[in-house]
C-alpha cells in the first residue's frame, strides 16, 4: 500500500511523510515543479511502487498552474484517471487543508519561507475547492482522508485514521 499527501506548502506534508517513514520502514518520494508531473509520471509512481509515500502528488497540477499562470501538465481529465488508479490500487490519498490561513503563514515566518506569503491563500482556497471535489469523487472509498490543520487535534485523529487504515503493526 502506497500514502499519497498533497496539501499547501507548511501544511505538515513532510513532517508526516518521515513519520511515517520511520514507523511504518516505507521509502519517500517527493515531487516537485522539476518532476515531469504528467499522468504517466503519477500512474508510474503507483503502479511501481509499493510501501512508498508520496509527498505531493497529481492534485499539484491541478492547483499550481493557476498560481503561477502556466500550463497544466496534466488535464482534469487525467487527474481523475490518477484517483481512479488510487482506487483501484487501494492506496490511501490523505489531502491537506486549512480553514486558518493564518496558521500556515505562522509556519511559513518560522521557515524562514516568507516569499510563499503572497500566495499562500491561493494555495489554500484551490486546495479546498479541489479537496471537495475530490471527497465527491471519494464518496465510498474509504482509504481517503482530508485533514484540516486548524482543527484542534487533527493531526491526533490522523495519527489515528492512518494506524486503522495502513493494517501494520509499528516495527
Amino acid at each position: 500500500m502506497n500514502i499519497i499527501l498533497s496539501g499547501p506548502d507548511a501544511c505538515g506534508k513532510t513532517t508526516l511523510s518521515e513519520k511515517l517513514q520511520k514507523k511504518y520502514g516505507m521509502s519517500v518520494i517527493h515531487s516537485t515543479a522539476s518532476t515531469p508531473n504528467t499522468l504517466a509520471y503519477h500512474l508510474d509512481l503507483i503502479d511501481y511502487h509499493d510501501n512508498t509515500i508520496f509527498d505531493r502528488w497529481s492534485v499539484g497540477e491541478m492547483i499550481f498552474p493557476k498560481i503561477y499562470n502556466r500550463e497544466p501538465k496534466m488535464t482534469e481529465e487525467e487527474f481523475y484517471i490518477s484517483l481512479r488508479r488510487v482506487e483501484d490500487n487501494n492506496d490511501m490519498y490523505i489531502i491537506f487543508i486549512c480553514s486558518d490561513v493564518n496558521v500556515l503563514k505562522e509556519r511559513l515566518i518560522e521557515r524562514g519561507e516568507d516569499s510563499y506569503l503572497t500566495e499562500i491563500e491561493q494555495q489554500c482556497s484551490l486546495y479546498n475547492e479541489v479537496a471537495h471535489k475530490m471527497s465527491q469523487f471519494f464518496k465510498s472509498y474509504a482509504n481517503f482522508y482530508i485533514i484540516d490543520i486548524a482543527k484542534p487535534n487533527a493531526y491526533v485523529d490522523l495519527d489515528c485514521w492512518v494506524d486503522q487504515h495502513f493494517g501494520k503493526t509499528t516495527p
